[in-house]
């Protein structure tokens, strides 16, 4: 989900509605867009709110500190199991961010 919001943005629904209009294909990768299961809604929500607490530096972004996390973590009572998938979740949104950024800069 990440990743193709990365690619095309909220272009991807304009582009599909343009298509159909039009009367051309859909493209795949806009037809087949990736769905967000509703469990992990919190997690992806998390990100986008932690992502405004990220540090940005002269050599590109840095991850979001564990110690952001944490804190998000405490103020929303996020516990136990849930817990460890949200800084999983976390970790593993934010090295796609983080790959995507150096990408970008090569």
């Amino acid at each position: 989900m990440l990743r193709y919001e990365l690619k095309l943005g909220n272009l991807g629904e304009s582009i599909k509605q343009q298509a159909k209009h039009l009367g051309f294909q859909v493209p795949d990768e806009i037809e087949n867009r990736p769905t967000l299961y509703m469990w992990l809604g919190f997690v992806y929500e998390g990100f986008h709110e932690l992502s405004t607490t990220r540090n940005i530096t002269g050599f590109g972004i840095v991850p979001i500190s564990w110690y952001m996390i944490n804190a998000y973590c405490n103020a929303y009572e996020i516990t136990g199991d849930l817990r460890e998938l949200f800084h999983k979740g976390i970790r593993a949104m934010d090295q796609v961010i983080i790959e995507n950024n150096k990408s970008k800069s090569k």
